[in-house]
C-alpha cells in the first residue's frame, strides 16, 4: 500500500530527503522540448518544480509537470541512466509510491523496482536499485500551497514575458572591439593556463566577436630567473589569446543575460562566459562572488555559483557538469559545432543557469553567504557583477593541448541584457 495517495488537483514538490549533497533539493523539469533530464535544484517557487500525480489504476501514477504538461518518462537515458520527460501519454512512466516509514518520506519507483534517485555528479536524476532512508532516493511530496502554486505561476510568467532589454552587445562593427564597454586582461592571469593574454587576439568580424587561440613562441615579459609566481616562472609564452571584461564600464545587479556563443570543442580548450563581483565592494575572491554562466573543458559543459567559505581563497562551490559527447550530442546531432545561447536569470531568490532553454542548475541566494573573514558583503550575489568572456588553454582544467585544432576559434554572436521593471535603475 502506498504511504502517501496524492490528491490528483494538488501539485507537489518532489523534496529530496538525501542527507549529504542533495537534501531539501527538487526535481525540476527543465525544458519545454521532451527528451531533456530531470535535474534538481534548491527549491524556488517555480512551476517547472511542481508535479500531479495522475492516477493509472492499482495505485500507480504517473507524473506530470505544472509549466510543460510533460511526463516523467519511462525509460531512461541508456548512456547517463538519467530520467527524461516525454509528451506521449503512453510513453509516461508508471510509479507507485512506496513507504519509507521515516518521517513521511517515501521512495518512487518504476515497475521493475528501481527509484527515481538524485545522482550527485551531473544533478541528473536517474534510476537506482536501492532506497534506504536518508538517501539521495528518499523523497517527500510536499504540497504546494495555493499561494504558492500562484506565486509559482507569476514568476513564471514574469520569466518569459517580464524583462525588459537593457543593454546589448551585437558586435557588428567591423575591427576591434568597443574600449567604452571591453578591457583587455594582460599576461598570464590564473588557474596556470598556457596562454598569454593579449588584446591582438580579439577581433569583430562577420559579426560576431572572435577570440582566437594561437600557437605563439615568444619571450614572456614577466620572465624572472628563479622566480616562485608561476607568471614569471616561464621563460617563454608559447600560446597566446584573449580575455575582455567590462569591468567599470558595465555591470548589473539582477536580471537575464543572454549570449549567443560557438565555442570550440577540443582538448585543451576553456572558453568561458563568466561574471564577477568587485573586490572593492564584495572582498577578494572568492568572497566577491563568481557565476559561470559557461566553461567548456574536458568534454564537458560546466555551469557554476561560487561564494567564500571559511578557508581563505577556497571557495564553496555549486557545480554542474554535463557531458558533450554523452548528452548534448545525444539530445541535437552537430551540438559541437553549432551556435547555442547561454543564459543567466538572477534575482532576489536565486541564480538560475540555462543552456539552449534547457535549466542546468538553481542556487537559491539565501545559501550564498560568504563566510570567513575575508569579505565586504554578506552576499556577493546582492551587489554589481560584471561580464568576462574569454578563452583559455590548458592550464589546471582545460587538459592536454590539442596542438593540431590550433588555431582555436571562440565566436559571440551577441550579449544581451534584460531586466525585470523593478531592477531598472537607468
Amino acid at each position: 500500500m502506498a504511504a502517501v495517495q496524492p490528491h490528483r488537483n494538488t501539485y507537489y514538490f518532489l523534496t529530496s530527503q538525501g542527507k549529504d549533497y542533495c537534501r531539501e533539493r527538487v526535481i525540476y523539469n527543465t525544458s519545454r522540448i521532451p527528451g531533456a533530464a530531470l535535474r534538481w535544484g534548491d527549491r524556488t517557487l517555480d512551476e517547472n518544480a511542481l508535479w500531479r500525480f495522475i492516477p493509472a489504476g492499482d495505485n500507480c501514477y504517473r507524473i506530470q509537470n505544472r509549466a510543460t504538461k510533460l511526463y516523467i518518462a519511462s525509460d531512461p537515458n541508456k548512456g547517463l541512466n538519467c530520467i527524461t520527460t516525454t509528451e506521449r501519454k503512453k510513453e509516461a512512466g508508471i510509479f507507485r509510491i512506496h513507504d519509507m516509514e521515516e518521517d513521511a518520506s517515501v521512495w518512487i519507483g518504476y515497475p521493475d523496482g528501481k527509484a527515481l534517485h538524485a545522482q550527485k555528479d551531473y544533478n541528473f536524476v536517474v534510476t537506482w536499485p536501492n532506497h534506504t532512508a536518508r538517501s539521495a532516493s528518499c523523497w517527500q511530496l510536499t504540497a504546494a500551497t495555493e499561494e504558492e502554486t500562484v506565486l509559482a505561476t507569476m514568476n513564471s510568467r514574469t520569466a518569459r514575458k517580464g524583462y525588459k532589454p537593457v543593454w546589448s552587445e551585437e558586435f557588428d562593427r567591423e575591427g576591434k572591439p568597443d574600449k567604452n564597454v571591453w578591457n583587455y586582461e594582460k599576461g598570464f592571469v590564473r588557474n596556470h593556463e598556457d596562454q598569454w593574454y593579449q588584446e591582438d587576439n580579439a577581433i569583430q568580424k562577420d559579426g560576431c566577436l572572435v577570440i582566437t587561440g594561437r600557437r605563439e613562441h615568444k619571450p614572456n615579459p614577466w620572465y624572472e630567473a628563479g622566480s616562485r609566481e608561476w607568471g614569471k616562472q616561464r621563460e617563454y609564452i608559447e600560446y597566446t589569446s584573449s580575455s575582455l571584461t567590462t569591468a567599470h564600464k558595465m555591470d548589473f545587479l539582477y536580471g537575464r543575460i543572454e549570449v549567443r556563443a560557438q565555442i570550440p570543442c577540443h582538448s585543451g580548450s576553456w572558453p568561458a562566459i563568466w561574471m564577477h563581483g568587485y573586490r572593492e565592494t564584495a572582498g577578494e575572491w572568492p568572497s566577491s562572488g563568481e557565476i559561470d554562466i559557461m566553461e567548456y573543458y574536458r568534454d564537458m559543459t560546466l555551469a557554476n555559483v561560487v561564494w567564500g567559505s571559511q578557508e581563505r581563497f577556497v571557495g564553496n562551490w555549486e557545480s554542474r557538469h554535463v557531458p558533450v559527447t554523452d548528452y548534448w550530442m545525444k539530445r541535437f546531432e552537430g551540438w559541437d559545432t553549432a551556435f547555442h545561447i547561454w543564459r543567466m536569470d538572477w534575482d532576489e531568490e536565486s541564480v538560475k543557469l540555462y543552456l539552449d532553454d534547457e535549466l542546468i542548475t538553481v542556487c537559491a541566494l539565501s545559501r550564498t553567504e560568504n563566510e570567513g573573514r575575508w569579505h565586504k558583503a554578506s552576499n556577493p550575489f546582492r551587489t554589481p557583477l560584471y561580464l568576462i568572456l574569454n578563452l583559455a588553454l590548458g592550464g589546471q582544467s582545460g587538459g592536454r593541448i590539442d596542438d593540431s585544432r590550433i588555431p582555436m576559434v571562440y565566436k559571440v554572436d551577441y550579449v544581451r541584457v534584460y531586466q525585470q521593471p523593478r531592477h531598472i535603475t537607468k
